[in-house]
């Protein structure tokens, strides 16, 4: 039976059956597998593990930022991998943000993303009472379905202001705001998508606005739905539904 050595022979074990001192984990004796050999280790972070009654293995170090997952498919019994959930790590994906103009539609093309988050700020149209369309992958299909709450802007000092609830299937697009009648007036708004680089439902909540600036009708969105199309989300587009774009900004946010 080994003992450990004494101070004479630090890093050694002693077998009193064969009177021998043995260097831990380096000795060339029958009873080495109680020992673990040195040259088994290559790199900081490598574990050894145990793969079965009275055996063990090498399980190299994973990537950084893995945690040690237990997966009984693998020879260890282990495996490295990326953690699941958490927080996203957030990115601007048209950076500086996308300038409306000249255009009835601007689109905005990247690497799928687990969610969306866009921000459009003072867009306008030629021409008055346009809305502000967003269409996932450019999908004018009657892929949209949301329900929520608008109100539409009269004038202020007047009482036929409207809000009230409304529900639609079968929309060819996410529906941002209406400017007024004014062709100055402008819309603001957000919109989060999420589940964007699943092949299954996107679900997304959008807010949006417009104000008068002298006009009516221009119209407060407060909406929540989902879009149906199959394909994970590569792309944004902007469209006006009359009219070419001339103000605006849009930002589009990444998180994976």
């Amino acid at each position: 039976m080994p003992t450990v050595g004494t101070t004479s022979r630090p890093g050694y074990v002693y077998d009193q059956g064969t009177d021998t001192w043995i260097p831990i984990g380096v000795g060339p004796h029958s009873h080495d597998t109680d020992y673990v050999n040195q040259s088994t280790i290559d790199a900081k972070g490598d574990l050894i593990v145990g793969t079965a009654d009275n055996a063990y293995s090498r399980l190299a170090v994973g990537a950084n930022n893995t945690i040690l997952t237990a997966d009984s498919s693998t020879a260890t019994g282990l495996k490295w991998a990326a953690p699941s959930g958490g927080a996203l790590t957030w990115s601007l994906l048209n950076s500086g943000g996308t300038t409306l103009s000249g255009s009835a539609k601007t689109t905005i093309s990247f690497s799928a993303q687990k969610q969306l988050f866009i921000l459009y700020r003072e867009v306008s149209s030629a021409n008055a009472s346009s809305f502000f369309q967003i269409r996932l992958n450019d999908d004018s299909g009657a892929n949209y379905e949301a329900a929520g709450n608008y109100g539409r802007i009269y004038d202020p000092l007047q009482s036929d202001n409207t809000s009230q609830p409304w529900y639609v299937a079968g929309f060819t697009e996410i529906r941002g705001a209406r400017m007024s009648t004014a062709a100055s007036s402008q819309m603001w708004g957000s919109v989060a998508v999420y589940n964007a680089d699943s092949t299954s439902y996107k679900i997304y909540t959008a807010l949006g606005g417009g104000n008068r600036d002298g006009g009516n009708n221009a119209e407060v969105i407060n909406q929540q739905g989902f879009y149906s199309g199959t394909s994970a989300v590569t792309s944004i587009s902007f469209n006006s539904s009359t009219g070419n774009f001339d103000a605006g900004t849009v930002y589009v946010y990444g998180g994976v």
